[in-house]
């Protein structure tokens, strides 16, 4: 998926440049959609958000389901942040796992959301 492709490329990025920052937010959820896709969900299952921050940092892009939650930026442009979750207003959930976003979509990463997402 080329959005995923572009994410990989970006790599670290100048933060303060509002085009590159917009780039990746709109690219993050791009890959976070068609996750909830390969799941097999509705749109209407799954909501993705980003919070864009202040400009030190690449902000956070979010998938919420009622039991999966994924997060895209924040501390780390590289390995991408997943865990449970019980319902979409629950931002804490289970355990944090990771996985590099090279894998994100991944047939192996889309079994284990899987799992959580219909266990």
């Amino acid at each position: 998926m080329k959005a995923l492709m572009i994410l990989q490329n970006m790599g670290a990025f100048d933060t303060y440049d509002c085009a590159l920052k917009k780039q990746f937010h709109d690219n993050a959820k791009k890959v976070l959609r068609e996750i909830g896709k390969r799941l097999g969900l509705d749109k209407s299952d799954f909501d993705v958000s980003s919070n864009k921050a202040g400009p030190a940092v690449t902000g956070e892009i979010h998938f919420h389901s009622d039991k999966l939650y994924i997060t895209i930026g924040g501390l780390d442009n590289e390995r991408v942040m997943y865990r449970s979750c019980n319902g979409r207003k629950d931002s804490c959930g289970g355990s944090n796992q990771w996985t590099e976003l090279s894998e994100l979509l991944s047939d192996q990463f889309i079994e284990r959301a899987k799992r959580i997402q219909f266990a």
